[in-house]
């Protein structure tokens, strides 16, 4: 039967289930709350003791399954340290034997509110005791085993406690420094008349109220003059009230080893960063905190090389980047060396980490080198639409060409032999199909070509300048666009006296054609046959055609203007039934000025 009453926690064990209740009420409800839980037997006591944690068992004389001394045995087999109480109804005669068997107290079971009263502060007492000895006896366990020394100095600079490491020579001992004043430490030569001026200054400092901590940096002669300590000073107060200062020593000599290693590095890489500097260099710790940041290419997104400092890479760049960068600078830690590329603010890096190593051949730092190589990327892109191009140019001079040009040589074979005229006519035909091969070849190589100048244009205007240079027989313009775009003037009259042909070569000599103007860019649409089931992806392909007279580069034309403008071209049918090429991306404005034009 449990009871939840916080406090000291107990555990009563008797055969009388009534006292129990009884003695559970009171105990709870004593001027200091005890926490009960209670048990009938030995066995039941014993899987209760060991399913909880108690303060002080009490336990009657006489149980059902063994007597009180019994479990009493048992109890100590458990724990040795813990209050243990008797409960009698008789006299005491039986004292002396469960003293000699380790019984904390020996008491009469109360019958009334008072002697309740009584148990209730004896057993408190107990408790409180143990749990001080348990406390005293953690406490000098830690300080015997803890790697670092421990110390306390008062307000006159006495040492009132010492449990130093560093206590092993003779003539410095732990015994020898209680009491002592601090100066002591400089006349045992264990630190210099200096160190012990700073440790002074500390401890004024701390009990004057000017800081909760400090820290002093020291070198003590013994037992290694090469060591390195830090003491940690922060202020306490005794039991009486008397203001401390609880010290700490912590051995520091690698750490300064490492960050005297990881300055020289530093130094020699703030170099590097000079002799390099349209790189981005970056050194960062285990903690992946940047400890060096520099590099032309920094500024070049906005950044400055004092921002890096005790930052990471989530601090400064999008997760996702963040993400990835953390993912290599760990592995360069494990000593793996790593190359990828990244996209940020419109450039792209090709970024290199790799682990840095001491003369011991320990990993003490990660380093990345960062390039910018948009430039070359776009230098790729360009490359490859080149040899595509290329490559259209071949298939079409040994397919495209070599058709009318074998058909000119047939015919004129057969008007010499035959001397008749009617056969030049195929001859000009075939002559003529071929200039025209030509001709779109060359527009083509030139609408992969790097734009010219880039200036604001009237789309009205430049579509009727395309109109009077198409061969447009009987068809009509229908100009419906308030926009000024910017674009290269020469070949954005490419694109649409291509778009306008197409029209009319896929629509008729009596097609209408319009020319509109939407939020992001134009349209040039047409009331002809439409595309049909035409695949629109191919539209765009070097020599597609579905018109026999036609080359099958004009779409192609078309399609290296808008991605040299950085243009989308789409298709669709258009609201007479027929094609319609939206071109969008387009930078530009509406000109309010503009009036509708047929």
């Amino acid at each position: 039967m449990p009871h939840t009453t916080e406090g000291v926690r107990v555990l009563l064990v008797d055969s009388d289930p009534d006292f129990l209740e009884t003695a559970a009420s009171h105990l709870e409800q004593a001027a200091e709350p005890l926490a009960v839980e209670t048990a009938t037997s030995v066995r039941a006591g014993l899987d209760t003791y060991e399913t909880g944690e108690f303060d002080c068992v009490v336990s009657g004389e006489e149980l059902p399954d063994r007597s009180g001394l019994a479990f009493l045995r048992a109890v100590r087999e458990r724990d040795a340290d813990i209050p243990f109480v008797i409960l009698t109804s008789h006299d005491e005669a039986g004292a002396t034997e469960a003293v000699s068997a380790g019984v904390t107290d020996y008491a009469r079971k109360p019958t009334s509110d008072a002697q309740y009263d009584i148990l209730a502060k004896r057993i408190t007492n107990a408790a409180v005791g143990h749990r001080a000895r348990r406390r005293t006896s953690w406490l000098r366990s830690v300080i015997q085993n803890i790697s670092e020394g421990v110390y306390v100095l008062d307000s006159d600079h006495r040492l009132r406690f010492v449990n130093f490491r560093i206590a092993t020579t003779e003539g410095a001992s732990e015994d020898r420094w209680r009491g002592q004043h601090i100066s002591y430490l400089a006349e045992t030569g264990v630190l210099s008349e200096a160190e012990v001026t700073r440790v002074r200054r500390a401890v004024d400092e701390i009990l004057g109220g000017d800081a909760e901590q400090v820290h002093v940096t020291i070198q003590p002669s013994v037992p290694d003059p090469d060591r390195t300590l830090e003491l940690r000073l922060t202020r306490i107060e005794a039991a009486d009230g008397e203001a401390l200062v609880l010290g700490t020593t912590r051995d520091i000599t690698a750490r300064e080893d490492r960050q005297t290693e990881l300055r020289t590095i530093r130094a020699q890489y703030e170099t590097l960063i000079h002799h390099i500097p349209d790189m981005g260099v970056f050194l960062f710790d285990e903690d992946l905190e940047y400890t060096l940041a520099g590099g032309a290419e920094l500024s070049e997104v906005d950044l400055a090389a004092s921002e890096f400092a005790g930052q990471t890479p989530f601090d400064l760049f999008p997760d996702e980047l963040a993400t990835e960068l953390a993912e290599h600078y760990r592995a360069a830690f494990e000593g793996v060396e790593n190359t990828f590329e990244q996209e940020y603010e419109g450039s792209h890096y090709r970024i290199k980490t790799l682990p840095v190593r001491n003369d011991a051949d320990e990993i003490i730092a990660g380093l990345a080198v960062s390039e910018n190589i948009t430039e070359q990327k776009q230098n790729q892109r360009q490359l490859r639409r080149q040899n595509e191009q290329l490559e259209a140019f071949a298939r079409a001079i040994s397919h495209d060409l070599r058709n009318p040009l074998t058909v000119a040589t047939g015919q004129l074979e057969l008007a010499r032999q035959s001397g008749d005229s009617e056969h030049l006519d195929s001859v000009d035909q075939a002559l003529q199909r071929s200039q025209d091969l030509i001709d779109d070849l060359l527009a083509l190589a030139q609408s992969g070509e790097q734009l010219g100048d880039v200036t604001e244009v009237r789309l009205a205007d430049v579509a009727r300048r395309c109109w009077q240079t198409v061969d447009v027989s009987e068809a009509g313009l229908v100009i419906d666009s308030d926009r000024l775009l910017r674009a290269d003037e020469s070949r954005l009259r490419q694109l649409i006296e291509n778009l306008v042909r197409n029209a009319i070569e896929h629509g008729g000599t009596d097609v209408t054609v319009t020319v509109g103007a939407l939020s992001d860019g134009f349209y040039v649409a047409d009331d002809g046959d439409g595309l049909g089931d035409t695949d629109p992806d191919s539209l765009f392909e070097f020599g597609y055609s579905t018109n026999t007279d036609g080359t099958g580069y004009g779409l192609a034309i078309v399609s290296q203007v808008a991605d040299a403008h950085g243009w989308d071209v789409t298709t669709t049918a258009s609201a007479a039934g027929g094609a319609r090429f939206e071109i969008t991306g387009v930078d530009g404005r509406v000109d309010p000025d503009d009036e509708e034009t047929e």
